[in-house]
């Protein structure tokens, strides 16, 4: 399974080139390919963390602070314990979606798409 691991797309090291909105469109691309060939997320965890490696604003720096066993976690589907189970997150999962977004979108960004009223 580990050999299906495809090489997760790099963080643009200036976002003059690439936007951070672009690179998370390919990231999720990436994810959902893995996942449509049956690799289990906790495997992505060292490709996606090699992928941060040339990124911009020390991105690669936070994501080596970051405990392994969460980078390892698979993650859990919605209601596998109950009607009431929220699931969990993949550790690559998490980190893009509580970490690098917080870190790279900010509430202004929501007013252009007009999620923020």
């Amino acid at each position: 399974m580990a050999g299906r691991v495809r090489p997760a797309p790099t963080f643009p090291s200036d976002f003059q080139s690439k936007s951070y909105r672009e690179w998370r469109l390919e990231v999720t691309h990436w994810v959902w390919d893995m996942r449509r060939q049956q690799v289990a997320e906790s495997l992505l965890a060292g490709s996606f963390r090699e992928s941060l490696k040339t990124g911009a604003g020390g991105v690669h720096n936070n994501a080596l602070l970051i405990d392994p066993r969460i980078w390892g976690h698979n993650g859990r589907p919605k209601y596998t314990y109950g009607p009431y189970d929220p699931g969990e997150l993949s550790g690559v999962v998490w980190y893009i979606e509580k970490v690098l977004d917080h870190s790279h979108q900010h509430v202004l960004s929501q007013v252009n798409e007009g999620l923020w009223q």
